[in-house]
């Protein structure tokens, strides 16, 4: 896709640039180096609110802010492009993309390793949504708009003003309260389930001569059904098992997980 088949208020986005920041496929813009003047997203119009790009820049990856928390590097990018919105679909992936990828690339996550903070934000949608109102329920009654028979929005005054220096305190409070539940839960549950895992894969090798893949699966379905293997499950992917075998096998990872019938 590139900015010409994007159909929107928001196809003079710079994609070509931005993806190469974020996906780090090129780290050259006209064979110089990509820096925070090169990589922005950018606005060229009247309103922010009408979904026309004004003048404004948000730098993207501002390398040279080490002084910046980290946390609120990411809300400032993450929440300000929501804000925006420029697209029809994928607005709210691609801003918790940018939470992991700016985390993750100012070294406040472990490397190596998922940050699962989406799961803690998916699991406190309350609360999440809550750090979205912030910001839009007290900017709604300052807009003046009108909409056509299709929907279509039409601001009728200036709104640049209210979306240059966005009070973002709460928003970061929140996000800082999703870190501390992806790390005191999210990652706790985690790493508690790969060591379930383990301690039911070598029970299982016990019992049973089976490939990985066969126990992955094994473990998956008694998992989706209560730590039984069901009838149907069994019939499709399991028939040369005993019943001796498969009592066996789901009693380990019952054991494993705690799972009662």
């Amino acid at each position: 896709m590139n900015e010409k088949q994007i159909r929107h208020p928001a196809k003079k986005f710079r994609i070509r640039k931005i993806s190469a920041a974020v996906f780090e496929k090129a780290d050259t813009k006209d064979g110089k180096p990509i820096t925070r003047k090169s990589v922005s997203l950018q606005k060229n119009s009247k309103d922010s609110a009408s979904g026309k790009w004004t003048n404004e820049t948000i730098w993207l990856y501002p390398h040279e802010l080490p002084a910046l928390i980290a946390v609120v590097h990411a809300v400032a990018i993450a929440f300000g492009f929501v804000f925006m919105h420029p697209f029809e679909d994928g607005n709210g992936r691609i801003h918790r993309f940018l939470i992991h990828n700016i985390l993750a690339r100012r070294g406040f996550t472990p490397e190596g390793i998922i940050f699962p903070i989406s799961a803690a934000m998916l699991n406190n949608m309350a609360g999440y949504d809550a750090a979205l109102e912030s910001f839009s329920k007290p900017l709604i009654p300052l807009i003046d708009y009108t909409l056509d028979e299709n929907g279509q929005m039409k601001v009728n005054n200036q709104t640049v003003v209210h979306y240059r220096y966005p009070d973002m305190t709460v928003i970061a409070e929140v996000l800082f309260a999703f870190i501390q539940t992806t790390i005191e839960k999210e990652l706790v549950e985690e790493l508690n389930f790969l060591k379930n895992y383990d301690v039911t894969k070598r029970a299982i090798q016990a019992i049973v001569d089976m490939p990985d893949n066969r126990i992955d699966l094994f473990i998956r379905f008694c998992l989706q059904n209560n730590g039984v293997l069901s009838p149907k499950k069994r019939t499709s992917h399991f028939t040369e098992l005993t019943d001796e075998e498969v009592a066996k096998m789901q009693d380990a990872v019952q054991k494993a997980y705690r799972t009662k019938l």
